[in-house]
């Protein structure tokens, strides 16, 4: 597969630059980019903006039921995955305009694909070195086995709200228990006197 990134001339609209990303063999429109900003119509993983790994920028209206079919709760195992993630600290080792003294918080890419795929941003495709297209664009090449490049933070709330709802169904559960226990004491403590 060959993506293309072209800059045309939206005739429809005057003057209005538009920028264009291809792939398909140039066949297939996947973003477009013009004075009504950046867009997507396909299923987004944030509500208003996402920056993926390969760098593409999408704004999408993921939340909406009209783009959603199948729609079923989510498993209790599925969401306790999450609970398998290792929170590490790092250095990055990219430190142009970043105060190297401060240690970030995230995850390791390859350790949570691993755990659960969907929670990855996935490397499918690299840039060719020193080939340019006709027109100048970047000419990318698929690779035979995608990797994992950034973790997909904003889904990881969604598992662990699954998570915070059952412990406080079990907290509220275990209050009614002790207030059940508590006045068994007193009604004790009352019979003994």
């Amino acid at each position: 597969m060959t993506a293309y990134i072209t800059s045309s001339i939206d005739h429809s609209v005057i003057g209005v630059t538009v920028l264009n990303w291809y792939t398909n063999n140039g066949l297939t429109q996947i973003i477009r980019c013009d004075s009504n900003g950046i867009f997507n119509d396909t299923s987004g993983l944030a509500a208003n903006c996402r920056i993926t790994s390969t760098p593409t920028i999408l704004r999408s209206t993921a939340s909406s039921i009209k783009i959603k079919k199948d729609v079923e709760d989510l498993w209790d195992s599925q969401a306790d995955l999450v609970l398998q993630l290792r929170p590490v600290k790092y250095f990055s080792k990219k430190v142009e305009n970043v105060d190297i003294r401060i240690k970030h918080y995230g995850f390791i890419a390859e350790e949570v694909a691993l755990i659960d795929p969907r929670l990855v941003d996935w490397r499918f495709t690299r840039v060719l070195e020193d080939q340019w297209g006709n027109n100048g664009e970047l000419i990318y090449e698929e690779l035979e086995n995608p990797e994992p490049e950034g973790v997909d933070y904003c889904k990881i709330p969604i598992l662990l709200t699954n998570i915070v709802k059952r412990q406080k169904n079990k907290i509220k559960s275990l209050q009614e228990k002790i207030a059940t226990a508590e006045i068994l004491v007193e009604q004790l403590e009352r019979a003994v006197q």
